[in-house]
């Protein structure tokens, strides 16, 4: 009970800072875009004015993850193909984040009701965060995808939405040959604004959880140390 009152205060607070700060940030890319208008793009204020724009940016995306994390779902649902996204996301990935480790996928066709964009946020974050913890040119990241039954009882087991259901669902499996985590962090990892990343903001994987709660879906965390 306190863990899910600590949960749901932190949600009311993200939730209302996303958006007090997403209203300022309404205003500031409004008047840099008018600003633009009237500079040119290849002259040094120009250049400060996409400074700002690219800010700001940064900035919307952050809020963005605090309120996935309130689960405040933005952006309408679809029939999705979970294989099909992910092997895009796979492909990006393997080129970008991923390109110092070897990361293999296999799959098979899972539709699901959902956001696309918001499904995208959560296998890039998994990923990215499974490639940070790997050693470069001996890390393996195994991304594995597919349908799974859910019975009360396994429910009960994980970290799920309250309105989560007994019956099918697609999942979404990521495992890395990291160092693992130890049992004091991995208790830790969804809360908000904890990180144990030097340049990290702790908001990624609380806005997995968030997503994965709106989609009434369900975490499994498994992982010690040593042992991925």
């Amino acid at each position: 009970v306190q863990e899910q009152q600590k949960r749901e205060s932190l949600s009311v607070l993200a939730g209302g800072l996303a958006h007090d700060f997403n209203n300022l940030l309404t205003g500031i890319v409004g008047n840099a875009d008018l600003l633009s208008l009237q500079i040119p793009p290849s002259s040094e204020l120009g250049n400060s004015v996409g400074a700002i724009l690219l800010g700001a940016q940064r900035a919307a995306d952050l809020v963005d993850k605090m309120l996935a994390y309130a689960g405040e779902r933005h952006g309408s649902t679809d029939r999705v193909d979970l294989d099909e996204l992910i092997r895009d996301m796979v492909d990006l990935l393997r080129a970008s984040a991923a390109r110092h480790c070897t990361l293999r996928y296999e799959g098979s066709a899972a539709i699901i009701q959902a956001d696309p964009t918001q499904v995208r946020q959560v296998v890039m974050n998994l990923i990215i965060n499974a490639a940070d913890a790997v050693e470069e040119s001996t890390g393996t990241i195994d991304v594995v995808t597919g349908l799974e039954s859910l019975t009360a009882e396994q429910l009960r087991g994980v970290d799920s939405a309250p309105d989560a259901m007994p019956g099918d669902y697609a999942y979404f499996d990521v495992q890395d040959n990291g160092p693992g985590i130890e049992p004091a962090t991995l208790a830790r990892i969804f809360e908000p604004f904890f990180t144990t990343k030097p340049t990290g903001h702790g908001l990624g994987l609380a806005a997995v959880q968030g997503i994965v709660h709106g989609h009434r879906g369900a975490l499994r965390v498994e992982s010690e140390r040593g042992a991925g």
